[in-house]
């Protein structure tokens, strides 16, 4: 083959170089947690709908979260430039998208109090209230 492109005059790279700069792909985790919202000293966590699981929120780079008073403010899609707001009160039912992890990036558990224990839910794209559709 190498041969082929030679005798057609096109230039083969010697190496595997990239040339142009690579494509940044943003990876996600692709799932839902519903859930009671609530504060444990700093700590926000969810708790399923059906009680048996709690998990710690994890905020990654495109998400910030700010605790004021009995409210969660959520800024998620900084680093997508896509920016939105939505306020969370402690005690409601939640939808986080996201996914869960048992050892997320330590980058990430530096922002969390130490306290803070697992299991984690890394916060994906979707945070908002939950509110069921009704049924006919």
């Amino acid at each position: 083959m190498l041969a082929l492109l030679m005798a057609c005059g096109i230039v083969v790279p010697k190496n595997n170089a990239q040339t142009s700069p690579p494509n940044v792909m943003v990876t996600a985790y692709a799932s839902v947690a519903i859930g009671k919202l609530w504060n444990e000293d700093g700590c926000i966590r969810i708790r399923s709908m059906n009680g048996n699981k709690s998990y710690a929120l994890v905020w990654p780079p495109d998400v910030s979260a700010t605790i004021e008073g009995d409210s969660l403010r959520v800024v998620t899609g900084i680093v997508r430039q896509k920016p939105t707001e939505v306020v969370l009160h402690f005690g409601e039912m939640v939808i986080i998208g996201g996914g869960e992890s048992d050892s997320p990036d330590e980058d990430l558990l530096k922002e969390l109090p130490p306290h803070c224990e697992g299991p984690y839910w890394v916060v994906g794209f979707k945070v908002a209230p939950y509110q069921p559709t009704e049924k006919p």
